[in-house]
């Protein structure tokens, strides 16, 4: 966050009238955090050579001022929202809920999730939000990133802008996803309460039918691979490559890039989603429309990421070159031509 905040100053210094016009809100809640976000920064424009950027944190998205333009972005914000899970039963949906059982793995006392023995209120209110549930056995609603969802549409039909959202998340086609976090490690949400992280996916699937009814529109999802190769990351990548003075930047560039667009990685676990103001657009919106001479992104794996270094570590650049793509490339999709420009 702290970088973004720096290249996004360095871009608008360029444009002076723009920079001037422009102010930076955090929405955030816990005053630990905001500490720490402000280090973060300082320390990011030490590094840079900049002088941080002017910030203001809310504790509720309401409160940053209107009347202007909003651009929102809320990078891994939603999937820390509290969530109601739902699951189908032999008799009917039910909640899941929070129960102590008797004892844990160590003979004491602990939480456990069972279903709900009736309908609960939460139920009625939030599962009709889902809509078909034909095909589904799970579902999982959280009914504060609507509210703030309705809130971020309602900025940009009466103030216009545009908002991303990139978190992990699916289409609908997942199950019950709510986990911990403990040293960067997956554990049991309710193994230590209040002490760990958590985290569930977004699903993408509610948010497009909400933003689309509110009459605004709606690109994505697209797996983050899709969206930063049609951004440009490999442009980007053999711009950076060229003045690298060692290998060993070299090989951080790649490993950097190769995490965020593989699909065995962050690839296709992380997904887009853009909403602007409906109306007539004379060019399609950037990174959700196939840049020529790039690979579908989806399917980004491993083996290309590979082919890609050897080409590299060749030449020390990807300027001009190229290669056929395998026939047994394990991509998910394939690409829109079988030559890769790099």
């Amino acid at each position: 966050m702290e970088n973004y905040l720096l290249d996004e100053k360095a871009v608008f210094t360029r444009f002076p009238s723009l920079y001037e016009a422009v102010s930076i809100h955090l929405v955030e809640v816990s005053p630990t955090m905001r500490v720490m976000q402000t280090d973060a920064i300082q320390q990011a424009a030490s590094r840079a050579g900049r002088d941080p950027p002017p910030v203001s944190w809310h504790d509720d998205f309401q409160n940053i001022p209107t009347g202007l333009p909003t651009f929102v972005l809320a990078h891994e914000f939603f999937d820390a929202l509290p969530v109601h899970q739902f699951r189908k039963t032999q008799m009917d949906w039910r909640e899941v809920l929070v129960a102590v059982h008797d004892s844990d793995v160590h003979g004491e006392r602990g939480f456990c999730f069972i279903n709900s023995p009736t309908r609960s209120v939460a139920q009625a209110a939030y599962l009709p939000l889902a809509g078909d549930l034909t095909h589904r056995d799970c579902v999982e609603i959280a009914p504060r990133s609507l509210v703030i969802l309705d809130q971020i549409c309602h900025r940009i039909q009466t103030d216009k802008g545009a908002a991303l959202i990139v978190d992990y998340g699916h289409s609908g086609d997942k199950k019950l996803t709510l986990r911990g976090f403990r040293n960067h490690q997956v554990c049991d949400p309710l193994e230590d309460p209040g002490n760990i992280d958590l985290t569930c996916d977004v699903d993408f699937s509610l948010f497009h039918r909400r933003i689309t009814s509110s009459n605004l529109e709606v690109h994505g999802p697209e797996p983050q691979a899709y969206f930063l190769i049609n951004m440009g990351i490999l442009a980007r990548l053999q711009t950076l490559m060229v003045n690298c003075t060692s290998k060993d930047q070299q090989d951080e560039l790649f490993s950097g890039c190769e995490m965020l667009i593989t699909a065995e990685q962050m690839g296709e676990r992380f997904k887009f989603l853009a909403v602007v103001p409906r109306g007539d657009r004379k060019r399609a919106l950037p990174g959700f429309t196939d840049l020529p001479g790039t690979p579908y992104a989806a399917g980004f794996s491993l083996r290309l990421a590979t082919l890609m270094r050897e080409r590299i570590n060749e030449k020390a650049t990807l300027i001009g070159s190229s290669y056929r793509l395998s026939s047994t490339m394990p991509l998910t999709q394939a690409p829109p031509r079988s030559v890769l420009n790099l």
